[in-house]
């Protein structure tokens, strides 16, 4: 209203109608992401909190990555590239999660490029970001915390920075990575290995066991590391089960997250909405603001509410998920 008929004058410049996005850019966004996310983890601090631990009194985070689309703008697509055809598919931005895996409260959160569609530039791209949590947000990776990650994160130097915080890895590992014995079999089956690369070498221990997959006729192996070597602690048995919790923190909450923007699923279009990576990362900021605040919303409820009184859960807490 105010320029009025001056949109209607050709001009030679690029313009656009001033709105307040533009007006106040990403900053005050991403520090509102940061001091909500400073307060999850106060949170998730208290002994009181309802958790999903191991012995030791280890409380289970996951950490994954996914990947949301956005409007093809050539600005968009030259900052965040895409994980599809490159040709093709929409830009993408990239986000790096860690999660308390029993709330699916976001602890931290970096965002980047896309980082290709081969899974060695995915990869790639995630172990990035795992790489700038660890710079960025030290504070969440705590003593008591064990992570459970999926096999595109191993890499022994970064693996060592995650233990250098005092926190504690649980990482499934590819089946082209060899894992000699060091030492005999401990009782629970588990034994220690030795893993080298990047300069580094660390003494891990390889928890292996089998899945049984509905549709399939032979049952899947699944291989563990772990910095936790003591197998009367933290028997195989018990870190097996801790293993499906990253389906619960990682993959459930990345979707939870995502069902509540309009276009997510399996449309093929845009999910985003920005034409610029400023205002991408704006608007990526306000969607983990608005989620986290949500589930800060949902746990207050849960901690008040009465404890179920008929179905199969009577006499049960009500969980905030």
């Amino acid at each position: 209203t105010l320029l009025g008929g001056l949109l209607e004058v050709p001009w030679r410049r690029p313009h656009a109608v001033p709105t307040w996005r533009t007006a106040i850019g990403e900053a005050p966004l991403l520090q509102l992401q940061r001091e909500l996310l400073a307060a999850v983890g106060a949170e998730h601090r208290d002994p009181d909190l309802p958790r999903v631990e191991v012995g030791g009194g280890l409380r289970l985070g996951a950490i994954d990555g996914t990947v949301t689309r956005m409007p093809d703008t050539t600005a968009n697509r030259a900052a965040f590239g895409t994980a599809g055809q490159a040709e093709t598919g929409y830009p993408q931005i990239r986000h790096l999660h860690a999660s308390d895996a029993l709330t699916r409260a976001t602890l931290a959160v970096v965002c980047g490029p896309a980082g290709g569609d081969k899974a060695g530039t995915k990869g790639e791209a995630e172990q990035a970001l795992l790489d700038r949590a660890l710079a960025e947000q030290p504070q969440v990776f705590t003593p008591d915390r064990l992570w459970i990650m999926d096999r595109n994160f191993p890499g022994v130097p970064r693996i060592a920075a995650l233990l250098a915080t005092g926190s504690h890895v649980l990482v499934r590992v590819k089946s082209d990575i060899r894992l000699p014995r060091v030492g005999p079999f401990a009782a629970d089956g588990s034994y220690l290995t030795r893993l080298s690369g990047g300069g580094t070498s660390l003494t891990m221990r390889v928890i292996e066991y089998h899945i049984s997959v509905d549709g399939q006729t032979t049952p899947e192996l699944f291989c563990l590391v772990t910095d936790l070597l003591d197998h009367h602690t933290h028997p195989a048995h018990q870190l097996a089960g801790a293993y499906r919790w990253r389906w619960d923190g990682s993959e459930t909450a990345l979707r939870e997250a995502k069902s509540a923007i309009h276009g997510a699923g399996p449309a093929t279009g845009a999910i985003l909405r920005s034409a610029t990576p400023e205002l991408i990362r704006q608007e990526h900021a306000a969607w983990i603001v608005g989620t986290e605040l949500v589930h800060a919303a949902t746990r207050s409820a849960a901690a008040i509410a009465q404890p179920f009184r008929k179905g199969p859960r009577t006499g049960q807490p009500v969980a905030a998920r």
